[in-house]
Parts: structure tokens; C-alpha cells; sequence
């Protein structure tokens, strides 16, 4: 689960929505009552650092158009302003 979400994270926006979207749809439909709610609680996690991920992807873009922001700050997306989520 580490790694596909690793893969995920590193998509493009577009494509990171298609992914969650299928996911998300796949989980809905499932009557497994054990693993359902972890995948559910996976899933959101996974949603967030997308969000973060392409946030800080949006930053990194306009730094590197001339605006004051560094790129120290947004290096590695992943680490920077770092959430404990489990995935």
C-alpha cells in the first residue's frame, strides 16, 4: 500500500483524481466490514497528501517563475511540513 501510494502521490493532478476516484468507487461497493473501514481511513490519507503534494508542486512552479518563495521549502513535498498519516 506504501508503494502504490507513492506512485499515486507522484502522478499528475488530473491523473491522481481518475486513480482516487476508481479506488474510492472499489471501496463503496465492498461488503468487507474488516477491512472497509482501514481502507476508507487509507484513502482519505492518501487524498490529503495528493492535495498537499500538488500544493506544494503549484508553489514550487511559481518560484521558479520569478516569485520570492525558496526552493529549500518545497524540495521534497513529501517531507516538508511532514504528516505522520500511515498509509
Amino acid at each position: 500500500m506504501k508503494l502504490l501510494a507513492q506512485l499515486i502521490t507522484k502522478l499528475p493532478r488530473d491523473a491522481q483524481n481518475i486513480v482516487l476516484n476508481e479506488l474510492y468507487s472499489q471501496v463503496a461497493d465492498s461488503d468487507d466490514v474488516v477491512r472497509k473501514p482501514i481502507l476508507v481511513s487509507w484513502l482519505q490519507s492518501l487524498s490529503y497528501l495528493c492535495t498537499k503534494a500538488s500544493d506544494q508542486n503549484a508553489t514550487y512552479r511559481k518560484s521558479t517563475s520569478g516569485d520570492s518563495l525558496t526552493l529549500a521549502s518545497i524540495a521534497d513535498p513529501l517531507n516538508s511540513r511532514r504528516t505522520n498519516a500511515r498509509l
